[in-house]
C-alpha cells in the first residue's frame, strides 16, 4: 500500500509540474498593433527570450534567426520545439526515475518473498517497468518507423511585413484626376473676370430644378478648379465682394502660417497646426482675439479675393450660391439647411442623417438610393460636398476644399503660396468614411 502511495505521488507531481508549464511562460512585449516598428526594431523584441517560472534542466532558448530572399525577409523562431524536446528529456527522465524506482522495490517484494502469488506480481510488475523504459527510450525510433514528420519540429517560419504608410483620412482632395478637356463647359459663359463668367449662366430665380443644376455645374466645376472660385471663410456677399462671415481662431492662425502672414495681434500662438484638440479648443474660447483676427483677415486678405474677381465661398456657401445661380426660389443659407448644432434632420430638405453613422452608412438609408444634387454635411469635419453622379460627368462628387496644384488652383496676388479652390473627385465612395463616430447629414434640394 505504501509502495502505491509513492508511485501515485510521484506521477501527480511529474504530470502536474508538465502540465503548469505553459502557463508559467512569461509574454512577450511584442505589440502586433504597432505597425510602426522597423525591421531592427522588431528584431529588438523578439530577441527577448522567454523566461519560465519554472526552469527546465537542459533547455536553453535559441536566438532567433533569420534570411532575406527575393520573397522578403523571414524569421525562424525555434523556441517552440525546443521546448518540446526539453519536456520529452524531461519526462523520460521523470519515467525513469519513477521505472527504477518500482523495479527496485519489486526487486526488494521478490527476496522477501517466499513464493506464491507475491513473487509472480513483483516479477510482473518489473516486467512491466521494463516494458515501459523500453517504450520510453524507443519512443523516438517507433515514432520514427511510422512517419519521419512525426519527431521533425521545424522552426516557426515568419514573414516579416514591412509597414506600409496608409493614405491621411481624406479631408478635401488635394489633386483632381480629371483632365481639362473632360472639364469642358457645358454651358457658354462670358464676362471678364471669373465671377462674371459664373453668374452669366444662372437662371431666374424660382426656375431652378435638378435639370438647370445640371447645365451650370459643369462650368462651375471647370472655372472654379481652375482658379476661378477660392476658398474664403464666408463667401459672396449682397453682390460687394468677399467677406468672411465668421471663423474660429485656429482656423485664421493657421491660415495665417501657411501663407506667411504676420496678423498685428500681440502674442498669438504659433505652430496651432499642431495643438491638440484640447488647446484648439480653449484657443478658440478667446472672443477678443476672434474679433481681432477676424477684423485682420476681412481688411487685409479677403480684400485681394475680391480684386482677383473670383468667386469665393467655403464648402458650404459655395453650394449655396451654386444653387442659387441654378435657379433656386430662396436663399438656402438659413442655417445652412439645418439647425446648425442641433444634429437632427428635421429641415424640409433633410433626406436622412445620424449623429453616429458615417456618410456611407447614411446614404445606404435612403430609398431608391442618391441623386444627382444630393447635398452632404460631415460632422466629423465640418465639411459639405455635392453628390454629382447620375448626370454623366466624370466625377461623383465636387465640393469647394483642398488646395490642389498651383497651376490649376492659381494665384492670388497678395496671398503667399498655395490657394484654395474647387476640387471634383472621380467617386464619391472616397467620402463614405467621414463623420464616423459624429455623424452625417444628406439634403435634396430638388425632389
Amino acid at each position: 500500500m505504501l509502495i502505491r502511495k509513492i508511485k501515485q505521488v510521484v506521477l501527480l507531481a511529474a504530470m502536474g509540474f508538465i502540465f503548469l508549464l505553459p502557463h508559467s511562460a512569461s509574454a512577450l512585449s511584442v505589440n502586433p498593433f504597432n505597425t510602426s516598428q522597423t525591421q531592427s526594431e522588431l528584431r529588438a523584441d523578439l530577441d527577448k527570450k522567454p523566461l519560465l517560472e519554472v526552469t527546465i534542466p537542459g533547455l536553453n532558448f535559441s536566438n532567433i534567426s533569420s534570411s532575406t530572399n527575393e520573397n522578403g525577409t523571414y524569421f525562424y523562431i525555434a523556441w517552440i520545439p525546443e521546448l518540446i524536446s526539453a519536456l520529452y528529456k524531461f519526462g523520460l527522465a521523470i519515467v525513469s526515475i519513477v521505472a527504477a524506482v518500482v523495479i527496485v522495490v519489486q526487486g526488494v517484494r521478490v527476496i522477501g518473498s517466499g513464493g506464491g502469488e507475491g513473487k509472480t506480481e513483483a516479477y510482473k510488475k518489473s516486467l512491466q517497468s521494463v516494458i515501459g523504459l523500453f517504450i520510453a527510450w524507443g519512443s523516438y525510433a517507433i515514432l520514427y518507423n511510422i512517419n519521419p514528420a512525426l519527431v521533425q519540429f521545424n522552426a516557426l517560419k515568419v514573414k516579416v511585413v514591412d509597414a506600409v504608410p496608409l493614405d491621411p483620412l481624406y479631408v478635401g482632395s488635394d489633386e483632381i484626376t480629371i483632365t481639362a478637356d473632360e472639364l469642358t463647359p457645358a454651358t457658354q459663359a462670358s464676362g471678364d473676370t471669373p465671377y462674371a463668367k459664373l453668374t452669366s449662366i444662372c437662371k431666374p430665380a424660382g426656375t431652378g430644378s435638378a435639370s438647370t443644376l445640371q447645365q451650370i455645374l459643369p462650368t462651375w466645376v471647370d472655372i472654379g478648379s481652375h482658379g476661378g472660385a477660392q476658398y474664403v471663410r464666408g463667401g459672396w456677399k449682397d453682390g460687394s465682394g468677399c467677406t468672411s462671415f465668421g471663423a474660429n481662431n485656429w482656423w485664421l492662425l493657421n491660415f495665417f502660417e501657411k501663407h506667411n502672414i504676420s496678423p498685428p495681434v500681440p502674442n498669438t500662438p504659433t505652430n496651432v497646426g499642431n495643438m491638440s484638440a484640447a488647446d484648439q479648443k480653449a484657443l478658440n474660447k478667446d472672443t477678443t482675439l476672434n474679433a481681432a483676427l477676424l477684423k485682420y483677415y476681412n481688411e487685409k486678405v479677403v480684400p485681394n479675393y475680391t480684386s482677383a474677381g473670383v468667386l469665393c465661398g467655403d464648402c458650404g456657401t459655395w453650394i449655396q450660391q451654386l444653387y442659387l445661380c441654378s435657379g433656386m426660389a430662396k436663399n438656402i443659407k438659413t442655417n445652412r439647411f439645418y439647425e446648425e448644432g442641433s444634429n437632427r434632420c428635421d429641415a424640409p430638405y433633410c433626406l436622412a442623417g445620424d449623429p453616429q453613422k458615417t456618410c456611407g452608412e447614411v446614404a445606404s438609408t435612403i430609398p431608391g438610393g442618391l441623386k444627382f444634387g444630393d447635398i452632404f454635411r460631415s460632422l466629423a469635419f465640418g465639411h459639405w460636398f455635392l453628390y454629382t453622379g447620375g448626370a454623366g460627368l466624370p466625377y461623383e462628387m465636387a465640393q469647394m476644399g483642398g488646395q490642389g496644384p498651383e497651376d490649376r488652383c492659381g494665384k492670388i496676388p497678395g496671398i503667399d503660396g498655395k490657394v484654395t479652390c474647387v476640387n471634383p473627385a472621380t467617386k464619391i465612395s472616397n467620402f463614405y468614411m467621414w463623420g464616423k463616430g459624429k455623424g452625417c447629414y444628406i439634403f435634396r434640394v430638388y425632389q
